[in-house]
Protein backbone atom coordinates (compact mmCIF):
# COMPACT_ATOMS: atom_id res chain seq x y z
CA UNK A 1 0.00 0.00 0.00
CA UNK A 2 1.33 3.38 -0.97
CA UNK A 3 1.81 5.63 1.69
CA UNK A 4 2.76 8.58 -0.79
CA UNK A 5 0.49 11.95 -0.26
CA UNK A 6 -1.78 13.15 -2.86
CA UNK A 7 0.07 15.45 -4.02
CA UNK A 8 3.29 13.10 -3.68
CA UNK A 9 1.38 10.44 -5.71
CA UNK A 10 0.65 13.11 -8.41
CA UNK A 11 4.39 14.69 -8.57
CA UNK A 12 5.27 10.63 -8.96
CA UNK A 13 2.45 10.61 -11.62
CA UNK A 14 3.99 13.35 -13.52
CA UNK A 15 7.15 12.39 -13.51
CA UNK A 16 6.95 9.43 -14.97
CA UNK A 17 4.99 10.92 -18.07
CA UNK A 18 7.82 13.27 -18.57
CA UNK A 19 10.62 10.20 -18.32
CA UNK A 20 7.94 8.42 -21.14
CA UNK A 21 8.30 11.75 -23.04
CA UNK A 22 12.15 11.39 -22.90
CA UNK A 23 12.47 8.07 -23.13
CA UNK A 24 10.44 8.38 -26.34
CA UNK A 25 11.88 11.41 -27.77
CA UNK A 26 14.01 9.33 -30.66
CA UNK A 27 11.46 6.86 -31.02
CA UNK A 28 8.68 6.63 -33.34
CA UNK A 29 6.01 9.63 -34.07
CA UNK A 30 2.98 8.10 -32.81
CA UNK A 31 5.22 6.72 -29.41
CA UNK A 32 6.05 10.21 -29.46
CA UNK A 33 3.11 12.14 -29.56
CA UNK A 34 1.10 9.71 -27.55
CA UNK A 35 3.27 10.48 -24.67
CA UNK A 36 3.36 14.35 -25.52
CA UNK A 37 -0.80 13.76 -24.52
CA UNK A 38 -0.34 11.55 -21.97
CA UNK A 39 2.02 14.41 -20.39
CA UNK A 40 -0.25 17.13 -21.28
CA UNK A 41 -3.50 15.61 -19.79
CA UNK A 42 -2.26 16.33 -16.13
CA UNK A 43 -2.61 19.81 -17.02
CA UNK A 44 -1.94 22.41 -15.17
CA UNK A 45 -0.34 20.64 -12.46
CA UNK A 46 2.25 19.30 -15.04
CA UNK A 47 3.17 22.56 -16.49
CA UNK A 48 4.38 23.66 -12.95
CA UNK A 49 6.31 20.18 -12.49
CA UNK A 50 8.29 20.70 -16.29
CA UNK A 51 9.02 24.09 -15.56
CA UNK A 52 10.46 23.22 -11.92
CA UNK A 53 12.65 20.73 -13.11
CA UNK A 54 13.27 22.71 -16.40
CA UNK A 55 14.53 25.81 -14.27
CA UNK A 56 15.72 24.11 -11.76
CA UNK A 57 19.70 23.77 -10.86
CA UNK A 58 19.37 20.15 -9.35
CA UNK A 59 19.00 17.44 -11.89
CA UNK A 60 15.66 15.87 -11.01
CA UNK A 61 14.80 12.82 -10.53
CA UNK A 62 17.13 9.93 -11.27
CA UNK A 63 15.23 8.39 -13.76
CA UNK A 64 15.35 11.46 -15.77
CA UNK A 65 19.05 11.94 -15.30
CA UNK A 66 19.68 8.62 -16.59
CA UNK A 67 17.44 9.10 -19.82
CA UNK A 68 18.94 12.35 -20.45
CA UNK A 69 22.31 11.30 -20.44
CA UNK A 70 21.45 8.43 -22.56
CA UNK A 71 20.23 10.81 -24.92
CA UNK A 72 23.70 13.09 -25.40
CA UNK A 73 22.87 16.09 -27.91
CA UNK A 74 19.32 15.25 -27.97
CA UNK A 75 18.61 15.63 -24.07
CA UNK A 76 17.59 19.11 -25.11
CA UNK A 77 15.11 18.02 -27.49
CA UNK A 78 13.82 15.89 -25.18
CA UNK A 79 13.58 18.39 -22.64
CA UNK A 80 11.48 21.11 -25.56
CA UNK A 81 9.20 18.47 -26.09
CA UNK A 82 8.34 18.06 -22.44
CA UNK A 83 7.83 21.43 -22.86
CA UNK A 84 5.82 21.81 -25.89
CA UNK A 85 3.58 19.17 -24.38
CA UNK A 86 2.32 21.04 -21.33
CA UNK A 87 2.45 24.83 -23.21
CA UNK A 88 -0.36 23.67 -25.70
CA UNK A 89 -2.17 21.18 -22.86
CA UNK A 90 -2.67 23.69 -20.97
CA UNK A 91 -1.34 27.22 -22.56
CA UNK A 92 -2.97 29.96 -20.40
CA UNK A 93 -0.68 28.37 -16.97
CA UNK A 94 2.40 28.61 -18.78
CA UNK A 95 2.31 31.81 -20.16
CA UNK A 96 1.42 32.85 -16.10
CA UNK A 97 4.80 31.03 -15.81
CA UNK A 98 6.93 33.36 -18.28
CA UNK A 99 5.48 36.42 -15.89
CA UNK A 100 5.73 39.00 -18.92
CA UNK A 101 9.61 37.42 -20.28
CA UNK A 102 10.41 35.34 -22.88
CA UNK A 103 13.60 33.81 -23.04
CA UNK A 104 14.50 33.09 -26.35
CA UNK A 105 14.92 29.11 -25.76
CA UNK A 106 11.14 29.38 -25.43
CA UNK A 107 10.27 30.58 -29.06
CA UNK A 108 9.88 27.44 -30.57
CA UNK A 109 8.04 26.11 -27.40
CA UNK A 110 5.32 28.82 -27.35
CA UNK A 111 5.47 29.48 -31.06
CA UNK A 112 2.08 28.20 -31.75
CA UNK A 113 0.09 28.08 -28.55
CA UNK A 114 -3.06 30.02 -28.11
CA UNK A 115 -2.70 32.33 -25.83
CA UNK A 116 -2.53 35.98 -27.41
CA UNK A 117 -0.13 37.07 -25.03
CA UNK A 118 2.71 35.13 -27.12
CA UNK A 119 2.65 37.57 -29.62
CA UNK A 120 3.11 40.36 -27.32
CA UNK A 121 6.39 38.73 -26.07
CA UNK A 122 7.72 37.73 -29.47
CA UNK A 123 7.65 41.01 -30.68
CA UNK A 124 9.28 42.43 -27.58
CA UNK A 125 12.15 40.18 -28.87
CA UNK A 126 12.12 42.00 -32.09
CA UNK A 127 14.30 44.63 -30.38
CA UNK A 128 16.80 41.71 -28.92
CA UNK A 129 20.86 42.71 -29.28
CA UNK A 130 21.03 38.98 -30.74
CA UNK A 131 20.09 39.13 -34.58
CA UNK A 132 19.30 35.57 -34.16
CA UNK A 133 16.69 35.94 -31.56
CA UNK A 134 15.21 38.82 -33.34
CA UNK A 135 15.04 36.30 -36.65
CA UNK A 136 13.53 33.54 -35.11
CA UNK A 137 11.09 35.94 -33.43
CA UNK A 138 10.13 37.45 -36.35
CA UNK A 139 9.73 33.89 -37.84
CA UNK A 140 7.46 33.03 -35.14
CA UNK A 141 5.71 35.92 -35.87
CA UNK A 142 4.53 35.00 -39.37
CA UNK A 143 3.44 31.80 -38.47
CA UNK A 144 0.80 33.45 -35.91
CA UNK A 145 -0.10 35.99 -38.71
CA UNK A 146 -1.00 33.29 -40.95
CA UNK A 147 -3.25 31.62 -38.11
CA UNK A 148 -1.04 29.56 -36.10
CA UNK A 149 -1.86 30.44 -32.19
CA UNK A 150 -5.72 31.15 -32.88
CA UNK A 151 -4.63 34.73 -32.38
CA UNK A 152 -7.64 37.45 -33.10
CA UNK A 153 -7.44 40.06 -36.15
CA UNK A 154 -6.47 42.59 -34.43
CA UNK A 155 -3.38 40.89 -32.72
CA UNK A 156 -2.49 39.23 -35.95
CA UNK A 157 -2.34 42.99 -37.39
CA UNK A 158 -0.26 44.43 -34.91
CA UNK A 159 2.33 41.34 -35.06
CA UNK A 160 2.37 42.27 -38.71
CA UNK A 161 3.26 45.81 -38.46
CA UNK A 162 5.66 44.66 -36.17
CA UNK A 163 7.57 42.73 -38.10
CA UNK A 164 7.57 44.83 -41.22
CA UNK A 165 8.56 47.32 -38.64
CA UNK A 166 12.18 45.71 -39.25
CA UNK A 167 12.73 46.11 -43.07
CA UNK A 168 15.33 48.65 -41.77
CA UNK A 169 17.01 46.08 -39.34
CA UNK A 170 20.78 45.75 -39.58
CA UNK A 171 20.52 42.22 -40.27
CA UNK A 172 19.72 40.77 -43.78
CA UNK A 173 18.08 37.66 -42.33
CA UNK A 174 15.45 39.58 -40.01
CA UNK A 175 15.06 42.01 -43.12
CA UNK A 176 14.35 38.81 -45.24
CA UNK A 177 11.24 37.55 -42.72
CA UNK A 178 9.71 41.26 -43.21
CA UNK A 179 10.01 41.12 -46.63
CA UNK A 180 8.22 37.77 -46.89
CA UNK A 181 5.37 39.79 -44.62
CA UNK A 182 5.15 42.29 -47.88
CA UNK A 183 4.79 39.10 -50.60
CA UNK A 184 2.22 37.37 -48.69
CA UNK A 185 0.19 40.57 -49.16
CA UNK A 186 1.31 41.28 -52.41
CA UNK A 187 3.95 40.03 -55.63
CA UNK A 188 4.83 43.25 -56.79
CA UNK A 189 5.57 44.90 -53.71
CA UNK A 190 7.24 41.77 -52.63
CA UNK A 191 9.37 41.54 -55.01
CA UNK A 192 10.08 45.32 -54.91
CA UNK A 193 10.78 45.14 -50.61
CA UNK A 194 12.93 41.79 -51.48
CA UNK A 195 15.19 43.79 -53.51
CA UNK A 196 15.00 46.85 -51.15
CA UNK A 197 16.32 45.17 -48.53
CA UNK A 198 20.19 44.21 -50.86
CA UNK A 199 22.37 46.29 -49.12
CA UNK A 200 25.42 46.81 -52.00
CA UNK A 201 27.65 46.57 -48.93
CA UNK A 202 25.95 43.16 -47.98
CA UNK A 203 28.71 40.42 -48.29
CA UNK A 204 28.10 37.28 -49.81
CA UNK A 205 26.32 35.03 -48.50
CA UNK A 206 23.51 31.71 -49.04
CA UNK A 207 21.07 34.86 -47.44
CA UNK A 208 21.27 36.49 -50.66
CA UNK A 209 21.30 33.62 -52.43
CA UNK A 210 17.53 32.61 -51.21
CA UNK A 211 16.22 36.95 -51.35
CA UNK A 212 17.18 36.05 -55.09
CA UNK A 213 15.78 33.01 -55.09
CA UNK A 214 12.17 34.25 -53.59
CA UNK A 215 12.33 37.16 -56.20
CA UNK A 216 12.43 34.85 -59.07
CA UNK A 217 10.25 32.91 -57.78
CA UNK A 218 7.92 35.76 -57.66
CA UNK A 219 8.46 36.74 -60.66
CA UNK A 220 7.49 33.19 -61.75
CA UNK A 221 4.07 33.45 -60.04
CA UNK A 222 5.16 30.65 -57.39
CA UNK A 223 3.90 30.82 -53.97
CA UNK A 224 6.93 31.40 -51.46
CA UNK A 225 7.27 29.15 -48.32
CA UNK A 226 7.80 30.62 -45.22
CA UNK A 227 10.84 31.31 -43.62
CA UNK A 228 12.37 28.82 -41.42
Amino acid sequence: MSTDSPADDLTRRIDAAIAEVYRTESGGYAEGRSAMRALGAFGAPAVDRVLELYRSSSAGPHEHARLLNGLGASAVDAQAAARRAVARACPHRYVDHLAGRLEPSDIEDVADIHDPRISALLISLLIHPNPTVRCRAATALIGRIGGHGNDDRQTRALAERAVLDRLDDESLPVRAVAAYAVARRSRADGISAYQQILRPTEPETLHILDVHQRIAALRRGETLPPPV
